[in-house]
């Protein structure tokens, strides 16, 4: 049986990675935007 508060952290751990790897690919698709930009 899981322990609630070990299946919200690992949700909470989750979620925060998420949202760092959503960030990086955001960050990453503006620089190849600009690197487009420069003749």
């Amino acid at each position: 049986m899981l322990i609630p508060g070990a299946f919200f952290r690992k949700k909470l751990v989750y979620f925060v990675l998420k949202q760092y790897v959503g960030r990086f690919l955001a960050v990453n698709r503006v620089k190849s935007q600009n690197d487009t930009y420069e003749p």
